[in-house]
C-alpha cells in the first residue's frame, strides 16, 4: 500500500493528528492459525470515519504477515468485529505470526480540515490516495502456545538438576525456575518442557479455569479434546497424558547427545 506524508490516527494513542478522536484495536488470537480482530472508533469525531466505512469509501484492512517465510494475506472488511485465519503450515508453523489493522481508503476520499490538528489547516480539505491508511492499529504478534504459558528462568540458587513451577498469573502463565546446569539446555531438551507442562497442567481444576473465560485455556482445550484426550473438566483428567500430547516425547536414537 501506498505511503504519503498526511495524518493518521494510531491505536498506540501517539497521534495528535486527529481531533477528539480515538482508535483501540485488539486481538484474541491462537496458535493454531485463527484470530477475532475488534477495531473500535470512539470520540465525538468518531463518526468522520465511520462514514467513510458506511460509504464504502474506507474498509478495514487486517493483515496477516509472516516475515521470515515472506508470508502476507489481507482481509478488508466493513465489519468492527471480525474473524480471520491462516495456515500455519505457509507461516513456518511456530514461527511468529503478526496481525496488524488498519483503516483503508479504498478510493480518494476528502475529509474537512476542521477535524485535525491546526498544522494540518492550510487547506479546506485533507485528500487521502486509494490505497493510504487512515488509521494504523497496534502490531501483534501470536505466540506459540507453549510459549504463551511457559516462561523459564535460571535460579542460581537451586541444586543442580531441579526446577520448580510459580504460577498462574492472570494471564495463565507460568513462570519455571531451572537450576543452572538444565537452563543451558532448554532448547535442547523436550523433557524439561514436559516435565514444567506436567506441573502446569495440574494446577489447572474447573472451577478456577473456565476454558470458556480464556484463550488460551481454550486453546489447550480443544488441542485435547482434538486428539481424545480428556482435560481438566472431566473426571479422567490426567495431566501426563495431556502434557504430552501437547509436547510429544520422542525416543533418542543411536548416536544422539
Amino acid at each position: 500500500m501506498k505511503s504519503y506524508s498526511q495524518p493518521i490516527l494510531r491505536a498506540d494513542g501517539n497521534s495528535i493528528d486527529f481531533l477528539d478522536i480515538e482508535y483501540e484495536n485488539e486481538v484474541e488470537s491462537t496458535a493454531n492459525g485463527e484470530a477475532r480482530v475488534t477495531n473500535l472508533l470512539k470520540g465525538n469525531n468518531a463518526f468522520v470515519l465511520q462514514n467513510l466505512i458506511d460509504k464504502e469509501v474506507a474498509k478495514w484492512v487486517i493483515e496477516i504477515r509472516s516475515p521470515a517465510v515472506l508470508y502476507s494475506r489481507s482481509y478488508p472488511t466493513r465489519e468492527n468485529v471480525a474473524e480471520v485465519s491462516w495456515n500455519i503450515n505457509e507461516t513456518g508453523g511456530n514461527i511468529p505470526v503478526f496481525i496488524i489493522s488498519g483503516l483503508v481508503a479504498t478510493q480518494e476520499l476528502s475529509i474537512s480540515a476542521g477535524y485535525f490538528n491546526e498544522v494540518w489547516h492550510e487547506q479546506d480539505a485533507l485528500i487521502f490516495a486509494q490505497g493510504t491508511y487512515l488509521a494504523r492499529g497496534i502490531i501483534y504478534s501470536v505466540e506459540p502456545l507453549l510459549s504463551s504459558i511457559l516462561e523459564f528462568k535460571c535460579d542460581d540458587k537451586a541444586k543442580p538438576g531441579t526446577m520448580r513451577l510459580e504460577g498462574p498469573n492472570e494471564h495463565i502463565k507460568f513462570t519455571v525456575y531451572l537450576a543452572r546446569d538444565i537452563h543451558t539446555e532448554i532448547h535442547l531438551r523436550s523433557d524439561l518442557w514436559v516435565a514444567a507442562l506436567i506441573g502446569a497442567l495440574a494446577k489447572f481444576n474447573p472451577e478456577d479455569h473456565d476454558p470458556d473465560e480464556s484463550r488460551v485455556l481454550r486453546e489447550i482445550s480443544l488441542r485435547l479434546n482434538e486428539k481424545g484426550i480428556s482435560d481438566w473438566c472431566d473426571d479422567d483428567y490426567d495431566p501426563v497424558a495431556a502434557a504430552t500430547c501437547l509436547e510429544p516425547l520422542f525416543p533418542m536414537y543411536e548416536g544422539e547427545q
